[in-house]
């Protein structure tokens, strides 16, 4: 979860690149070997091991298939994600003794790392908009860690919700502190342009919310209402005299308003590239479909990434047919929905159900339905669930 964004951001620091690395020594940190010598595997449950025969599913399709979007690197990541659920499997159920704490830590140092490079000349630009020759440049360079930064202040955001829910901090200071905190993280998601994560961001403010029942009575948003006017002040006043966030804002909303029109053809001269981008590939798409989808293809698809789209829901049904619905819709979107609606007391589990929230609402913007970054979120909800069920509240 951390271990990309942290390892680009050492690359840029010391030009050494520790993002395979870093993987590597995660599964092997992890695993039980106790178990793995003995060949057990206690924590794949049912849904696990359903979730284990997806990711099988999509190994055949990508060995058996003929794409013309091939990638070394993200193919190994669709090994990876098997391995990684393997990993899991050995676990012992201490393992998430001291998690939150843990990984608060080290999203806290990749925070810092990504603030320490934002204000020393890797920032400044809204990647819905540069050019992309421009862009592979600053790669070349290490300096394209504008992607990255959404990613240091959502795990981050995480983290800081999980600690709160868990009440080890008790000092109210402090409480005030992790929220400022938050702000942080803000400034770091909006400084990427992406929609979707900013989004994201206000989806996990609002579900830590929900979940802590801070909405079921008058008197417990009664109690919200001073961090409203503080907030609104804030933005409305303060915000505006800072010239970088001013321009971030005003960056990011027309960015928001030129995919919004791009997407539904309301305003033809407000034009936004990625959004027009995907909407030429869904009308291509809609076009196969029509024309050359047998019945075999609606059943197995056309195989593995014949055609790059963007868009996982999309992509899955194109590359797998009905198989496809199995493996990333179920898995991915069911079984996330369906822990959703789950408040819980336990931090972990809550945690983890935060980091669904991103890849169901990328299912009809960005990436594919295939790799480890897709799939870890659920898995690792489904671990902490099944492992703490027992002894935690869930409540339906």
């Amino acid at each position: 979860m951390l271990g990309v964004s942290l390892g680009n951001f050492i690359r840029v620091l010391t030009g050494v690149n520790l993002v395979i690395p870093f993987m590597i020594i995660s599964i092997l940190c992890m695993v039980d070997y106790r178990n793995m010598i003995r060949f057990k595997f206690p924590n794949i449950s049912k849904d696990i091991f359903i979730l284990l025969l997806s990711q099988l599913i999509i190994v055949l399709y990508m060995v058996m298939g003929g794409s013309q979007e091939m990638n070394i690197t993200k193919d190994i990541f669709v090994y990876y994600s098997v391995i990684l659920i393997f990993a899991v499997g050995t676990l012992p159920k201490k393992y998430l003794n001291k998690f939150i704490i843990v990984f608060y830590v080290l999203s806290s140092i990749n925070v810092v790392m990504a603030l320490y490079l934002f204000f020393n000349g890797f920032g400044g630009m809204m990647t819905g908009n540069v050019d992309k020759d421009y862009l592979n440049s600053l790669e070349d360079t290490g300096k394209a860690m504008v992607f990255l930064y959404p990613s240091a202040g959502v795990t981050h955001t995480m983290a800081t919700l999980a600690l709160l829910k868990d009440n080890i901090i008790r000092n109210k200071l402090l409480h005030v502190f992790f929220v400022l905190f938050l702000f942080i993280d803000f400034i770091l998601i909006i400084s990427s342009g992406k929609r979707t994560v900013v989004l994201v961001f206000i989806l996990y403010i609002l579900y830590y919310l929900w979940n802590e029942r801070k909405f079921s009575s008058l008197k417990n948003f009664l109690k919200f209402v001073p961090v409203i006017i503080i907030l609104f002040l804030t933005i409305k006043y303060l915000l505006p005299h800072v010239p970088f966030v001013t321009d971030f804002v005003n960056d990011f909303v027309d960015h928001l308003q030129k995919g919004i029109d791009t997407l539904f053809g309301l305003d033809k001269s407000n034009y936004d590239e990625s959004a027009a981008v995907r909407v030429d590939i869904r009308r291509k798409a809609s076009f196969i479909f029509n024309t050359d989808f047998s019945l075999v293809n609606y059943f197995f698809g056309k195989g593995y990434m014949i055609m790059y789209m963007d868009q996982p829901l999309l992509q899955c049904v194109f590359d797998m047919g009905l198989v496809g619905v199995f493996v990333y819709i179920y898995n991915v979107l069911y079984v996330s929905i369906k822990h959703f609606v789950r408040k819980t007391n336990d931090s972990v589990y809550f945690m983890f159900k935060l980091g669904c929230i991103n890849i169901v609402l990328t299912c009809l913007t960005a990436g594919t339905p295939y790799g480890y970054q897709m799939y870890f979120p659920v898995l690792f909800m489904l671990y902490a669930y099944h492992n703490q069920k027992s002894y935690f509240n869930v409540t339906k």
